[in-house]
């Protein structure tokens, strides 16, 4: 076990780094295409008006490269007169070689196990086969909360 993450056999996950940043810009352009940069990155989270929290970035690592990235989009709402904190999950990518590992299921399950204290609720809009895995860590569909 290393001190700041936890050691899944060639991978292990922890939180983001500022070091890291162009090694995650660069995974995330395999994904989403070479417009993603870091400036887009810096808007999203570091510049987030909700504020900038480095529990809400988490990357899978091997060796010195990182193959896999996933983040929060925090925000506040009202919910029943009270203000509270909601995050959407978004970004998350896994580095085509390391497909079907199980980082995604490694970095999703320590990545929501420290954010889960922290938000009132996730939501998502996930694609069909991300809601499956969603469900197998344990999500539940909500209904329409009034």
């Amino acid at each position: 076990m290393l001190e700041r993450g936890v050691i899944l056999g060639e991978f292990y996950i922890e939180k983001f780094r500022f070091e890291d940043i162009s090694s995650i810009i660069s995974l995330l352009k395999i994904a989403f295409g070479e417009s993603y940069t870091f400036k887009f990155w810096s808007w999203k989270y570091i510049y987030n008006p909700a504020g900038f929290s480095d529990e809400n970035i988490w990357i899978a690592r091997h060796k010195n490269e990182v193959i896999g990235h996933i983040a929060l989009l925090p925000m506040e709402c009202k919910f029943k007169e009270k203000k509270v904190k909601i995050a959407q999950p978004v970004d998350t990518v896994i580095h085509p070689y390391w497909r079907k590992m199980g980082v995604f299921k490694a970095l999703s399950e320590k990545f929501f196990s420290n954010a889960k204290n922290r938000f009132f609720l996730f939501y998502s809009f996930p694609n069909k086969r991300i809601y499956k895995i969603f469900l197998k860590l344990g999500w539940k569909k909500t209904p329409v909360l009034d």
